[in-house]
């Protein structure tokens, strides 16, 4: 038996074991935590739609989507053109080098806009290349 405790309107936490006490009521296999309950039926909420914070792309998608946009020296320029040294080693550094590159970095946004680069643009090509295969 599974068991739902519902707080307003919503299954806040499922129970495998015996029932803990009234206010838990016997559900499906196929309630979770999150549905939302009418007082009838239970109806799992619609997914959020992607966005491109939700795919981190790999080096190779990464360089992929840079030559896609014929923007690599562009980008290198704006990185070059950091005053600090240190700073700009860092920026190259992982420019260059990261294994994993994740949209919601603030710096994409910046090197976005020193390029002339709209973030709209940014994000199309980057959804692009982290769906390709997607089904």
């Amino acid at each position: 038996m599974r068991y739902a405790l519902i707080i307003d309107g919503k299954v806040d936490t499922i129970s495998l074991n015996d029932r803990p006490d009234e206010d838990w009521i016997e559900v499906a296999d196929d309630v979770f935590a999150g549905d939302f309950w009418d007082g009838k039926n239970f109806v799992r909420p619609e997914a959020s739609p992607k966005t491109p914070a939700d795919y981190p792309l790999k080096r190779w998608q990464f360089n992929a989507m840079v030559d896609y946009l014929q923007m690599g020296d562009k980008i290198e320029a704006a990185i070059n053109a950091i005053s600090d040294d240190l700073q700009r080693a860092v920026v190259l550094a992982r420019y260059k080098t990261s294994d994993i590159y994740d949209r919601a970095d603030p710096l994409f946004d910046q090197l976005a806009a020193q390029i002339g680069l709209s973030l709209k643009d940014l994000d199309a090509a980057w959804m692009r290349i982290a769906t390709m295969g997607e089904k």
